[in-house]
């Protein structure tokens, strides 16, 4: 795969990959689960357990709640809930596939340099060096409750480098939905890569729990793709699971995952993100997505439905617009310019659409 992994590993990239069954009581305390872990040898990236495909005949749509947690299906959603029942029936007769999972030293973690500005509607004018979306907080644990989730459908962004910038550098960008990482210290959450050099492109899904790193999952992705993203969390083993659907394709990866060891989830915040993340050490430059769009923004802790425009009494959404320096070179940003802000269409929630837009600093959009 040519990438920006070489960016961080000049030899061939390799794929990592340890198919066997990782035996840690933590790990396998849902021990009726059909799949296997995958384990980072170097213990950076985030260990995953891939769920099989359910054998000929299974029939999801009649299955009980404990066989779909075994074979890894969302939650299921009350057939009242006629649009969440829909997407969910949708997504879990699609073919599975059975990825390869690729750990990295790339890090999608918590924003950064938070600074927060004046109310606007109903939502916190925010600025961050990593982030820029919508985030929705709460007290802890409100997330926290047994298939509490976030999801989102958009498409995947074409990416470049910036307008009049051509280099052998790579340049990134991560979109993804997730629990935490506004002002705790842990990400829960999955989404796409979209990186690009003057000359390459590259596009991948991943997932991660902060402070491991992120995990690049062998799924089609490509500019344009139409994909969904999943994450929930449940109180039993694998605590975190993420479904990744290609709706060009027809096909879905069903991931579990447990936090790293001695990090606290807190449950406190759910988020829609482009991110640019941290590669060998250092906050990566923004690759040129220009903008984007995410439909069917939605998050619930079961008993509440939480949305960009907005959340039940007590929460607060916050508008995060991403700001540099840091910015390579400095001389490209040197005050604190907007490159990357969120904004919200609503129609009738759960239909609305979070936007993107994008201005590099080192140029302007055509």
């Amino acid at each position: 795969m040519n990438g920006p992994f070489l960016r961080f590993n000049p030899a061939p990239l390799l794929l990592l990959v340890v198919a066997g069954l990782f035996t840690s009581p933590a790990a396998l305390s849902q021990n009726s689960a059909y799949g296997h872990w995958v384990n980072d040898p170097k213990n950076i990236a985030t260990p995953g357990f891939v769920y099989d495909p359910p054998p000929a005949g299974f029939n999801p749509l009649t299955a009980s709640d404990a066989e779909l947690e075994q074979w890894g299906f969302p939650p299921r959603p009350s057939k009242t809930d006629k649009a969440g029942y829909a997407r969910w029936k949708r997504t879990a007769t699609l073919m599975r596939v059975t990825p390869q999972l690729t750990p990295t030293n790339i890090y999608n973690g918590p924003a950064r340099n938070v600074r927060l500005g004046p109310s606007v509607k109903n939502a916190i004018s925010t600025t961050s060096e990593n982030w820029s979306g919508v985030v929705i907080t709460d007290a802890n644990g409100t997330f926290a409750a047994n298939n509490s989730f976030v999801f989102a459908d958009w498409n995947i962004p074409a990416v470049g480098q910036p307008i009049g910038i051509c280099n052998s550098t790579w340049y990134y960008s991560s979109q993804w939905v997730g629990f935490d990482g506004f002002g705790t210290n842990d990400v829960l959450q999955a989404g796409d890569e979209a990186d690009a050099n003057c000359t390459s492109t590259s596009y991948s899904f991943w997932y991660e729990w902060y402070p491991n790193a992120e995990t690049r999952i062998s799924f089609p992705a490509a500019p344009g793709d139409p994909i969904s993203v999943n994450v929930w969390y449940t109180t039993a083993s694998p605590h975190g699971h993420a479904t990744l659907t290609n709706w060009l394709t027809g096909n879905a990866a069903f991931i579990g995952f447990n936090p790293p060891s001695g990090t606290t989830y807190f449950g406190s915040s759910a988020e829609w993100i482009v991110e640019r993340p941290t590669v060998n050490g250092s906050l990566a430059d923004l690759s040129n997505y220009s903008s984007m769009g995410i439909s069917l923004p939605e998050a619930s802790n079961v008993t509440n439905q939480f949305y960009p425009s907005g959340a039940p009494a007590g929460a607060t959404i916050y508008n995060v617009a991403m700001t540099c320096p840091p910015w390579n070179p400095s001389s490209s940003c040197t005050s604190t310019t907007t490159i990357s802000y969120p904004y919200t269409t609503v129609y009738s929630p759960p239909y609305e659409m979070l936007y993107f837009q994008e201005f590099p600093p080192a140029g302007k959009e055509p």
